[in-house]
């Protein structure tokens, strides 16, 4: 019923106050029915504020009355959600949309999976990690300096497991996932997933590992301090590069105790608290596991005197400035 009356929440990031009623993360229409169930609680004269559209609210309740009615099912008041709910209706959403599976390309944009066109994904989902979900293409229009601009947006986006695919439509779809890595978009576990669809195989981004087990929690510190100790790599060979050979790598055992202690039984970077992310940000600097004066000074040395640093001239001999004096000929003589 929401979906049919086109939401009732606005877009934008001006209007998105309503997002304080709902921890939906997997949809944006039950992030909505969320907000309906709230409606009673809010006073009306708050829905401009909040980003509520008043009128679409009476037209989803006429939807589902005459949707049970149709149905030949008893009237009934909306009930929240419980969690053994939320599955099977995620996958009632996705049935219902197959025509509109859309998957991220590596810039970030939204692809069709059967016509290929391209769209933004709307920046006021509640859907941040996902790399194949359902949605429906709108057009908004949006005044800017130059007149008004058209942006094309998916909106009312839900999040697609591959393997749903899978049992949903066997005849068009078949996925393989691949192994679990950490996502550093995302901040989360992820899994790549190849689908096979009308002959063709699509690789999807990252699809985010939500299922909270001791065993995730485990692999989160474990490949999170891998990730990490990619990262400080990079930045060392970058650094050796500049013929600073002194730095050495960060053993991966010490990231992994500090992951460990900064995120013990998390399994998303998001879910932790502000100081605990910014210092989960710091160790992917070389700085935090150096000192960064010692750093600092071999790039003074070699931006001030455009020479390599002492350490980085290798084994070669010493060589006098000057060259030595000729021996006196009557010594020479003497000799001979």
């Amino acid at each position: 019923a929401i979906q049919e009356v086109g939401g009732i929440v606005k877009g934008g990031p001006r209007h998105s106050g309503w997002k304080r009623f709902t921890r939906q993360t997997r949809s944006d229409l039950l992030a909505q029915y969320d907000v309906f169930m709230a409606i009673p609680n809010i006073a009306e004269d708050a829905y401009e504020e909040l980003g509520i559209i008043g009128k679409n609210i009476d037209k989803a309740r006429e939807v589902s009355e005459r949707l049970l009615r149709d149905l030949g099912l008893d009237l009934q008041e909306p009930a929240p959600l419980q969690s053994d709910d939320e599955e099977p209706l995620l996958k009632c959403i996705v049935a219902g949309q197959l025509h509109q599976l859309w998957t991220i390309d590596p810039d970030g944009e939204a692809v069709h999976m059967s016509s290929k066109k391209h769209r933004d994904k709307s920046s006021t989902s509640v859907v941040r990690h996902a790399g194949i979900f359902v949605g429906t293409p709108f057009d908004l229009e949006v005044a800017t300096g130059g007149g008004l601009e058209v942006m094309h947006l998916v909106n009312d986006i839900t999040m697609v497991e591959p393997t749903w695919l899978d049992e949903l439509a066997p005849d068009l779809f078949k996925s393989q996932l691949g192994n679990i890595y950490f996502d550093g978009y995302f901040g989360t576990l992820a899994v790549r997933t190849k689908i096979k669809f009308r002959g063709r195989t699509i690789e999807t981004s990252g699809t985010p590992v939500l299922e909270r087990s001791v065993a995730n929690e485990k692999l989160f510190v474990t490949l999170y301090a891998r990730w990490l100790y990619q990262q400080l790599e990079k930045e060392r060979q970058e650094l050796r590069s500049k013929q600073y050979h002194r730095i050495q790598p960060v053993p991966l055992k010490r990231i992994e105790e500090k992951v460990r202690y900064l995120a013990y039984g998390a399994i998303s970077v998001a879910e932790l608290p502000k100081d605990a992310r910014e210092e989960l940000h710091k160790l992917s600097k070389l700085e935090t596991w150096h000192d960064k004066h010692s750093i600092a000074g071999q790039e003074r040395h070699t931006k001030g005197t455009g020479k390599r640093p002492n350490h980085a001239r290798g084994n070669r001999s010493w060589k006098p400035e000057h060259k030595p004096q000729k021996r006196n000929s009557r010594w020479s003589d003497r000799n001979q």
